[in-house]
């Protein structure tokens, strides 16, 4: 297990009215026992985002971690940080989705999958 402050990474991002409405609905589909209002689950969001190292930090942190140690954290990064996000707001704060769960794939991140795939095919 890595320390809790490695796994801090700097986030940055602003909820449009595309990402508040996707939010909403997240939470109708993965609800929590005790569900908090879409604007304090943005709210949290944003101070978890706010209370991470900068990246330049954590690159200094991994590189002081042996090369098996950073391997096996880049492995947790999708879950752990899925969780920390997440909970007390998702249900399935820190699971990979189910085949069978609403709202699979956000179409956000199959357009930055297909930029990236575009642009790793372009440099070859």
């Amino acid at each position: 297990m890595l320390p809790a402050k490695i796994f801090m990474i700097a986030l940055r991002h602003s909820f449009d009215s595309h990402d508040r409405k996707y939010l909403a609905e997240l939470m109708q589909n993965f609800p929590v026992t005790h569900p908090i209002s879409l604007d304090a689950a943005i709210e949290r969001i944003k101070d978890f985002c706010n209370s991470q190292l900068p990246a330049e930090d954590f690159a200094e942190a991994l590189k002081k971690l042996p090369p098996k140690v950073v391997e096996s954290f880049f492995q947790a990064i999708p879950e752990e940080l899925h969780k920390q996000l997440f909970d007390g707001i998702l249900s399935n704060a820190g699971e990979y989705r189910k085949a069978t769960d609403p709202n699979k794939v956000p179409t956000i991140c199959m357009t930055l999958l297909s930029l990236r795939i575009k642009h790793m095919s372009a440099r070859r």
